[in-house]
């Protein structure tokens, strides 16, 4: 759990069904996956999949939002992260229903899957690489006929700048920062996120079914009713 001294955000328990409802927000990558993502056949797989309280909680928010009327928007760079993971999870997949998947690491064999293997898995199924990008594609169409991208506000150097000194105050990754920035760029304060470490960033309020950051943000006085 993040340490009481570093939660700066508000934070909003989307896992109560009355909870409030904000009327513009961004959506991180991690929950859009969730609900554009057709993850149904991984775990008979062996795959990594979503865990419950998120396929439980992120879509009826979802649900509630768009019967709401709520703005919901994204960031390039989101879209962008939610076709690798996609992408990613597709070649785990391919890989692991291969009765003669190849050796990950010839040096050390019988490893199993992991990103780290990605390029080396990309590289063995290369003939199938293009249908499945096109179907990649298809998920990130999904989501981009009911979620805006954020208009870029101000100039790339300008931007990473902004990220930058919003990072430095938080415990958070860079691209996290960068989601922030944008977000706030474009005069949107709240973030609907499943990474809890986007409580570690001042003037923001982050809708989240994760329970981890749920008590964390009541620990520090920050969770709102």
């Amino acid at each position: 759990m993040i340490p009481t001294l570093l939660v700066r955000a508000e934070v909003v328990d989307i896992q109560r069904k009355n909870s409030p409802l904000p009327k513009r927000v961004v959506a991180d990558a991690n929950v859009l996956y969730v609900i554009y993502y057709d993850f149904t056949a991984l775990a008979a797989a062996g795959c990594r999949v979503p865990r419950p309280y998120q396929t439980q909680f992120y879509p009826a928010w979802w649900k509630r939002a768009a019967h709401a009327s709520v703005e919901i928007s994204t960031a390039a760079s989101c879209l962008g992260e939610l076709a690798h993971i996609v992408e990613r999870t597709e070649l785990e997949n391919l890989w692991r229903t291969d009765p003669n998947r190849p050796e990950l690491d010839t040096h050390r064999p019988g490893q199993d899957f992991s990103p780290n293997y990605i390029k080396t898995v990309r590289y063995h199924y290369h003939v199938q690489l293009q249908s499945i990008r096109e179907s990649v594609e298809t998920t990130l169409a999904s989501a981009r006929k009911n979620v805006n991208v954020l208009p870029r506000i101000t100039q790339d150097e300008q931007a990473l700048n902004r990220a930058i000194q919003v990072w430095i105050k938080s415990a958070a990754d860079l691209a996290d920062a960068g989601l922030v920035a944008h977000a706030k760029d474009a005069g949107i304060a709240n973030i609907l996120s499943d990474d809890a470490d986007l409580l570690t960033f001042e003037g923001i309020k982050v809708y989240t079914a994760n329970r981890s950051a749920i008590d964390a943000a009541r620990n520090a006085g920050k969770l709102l009713n």
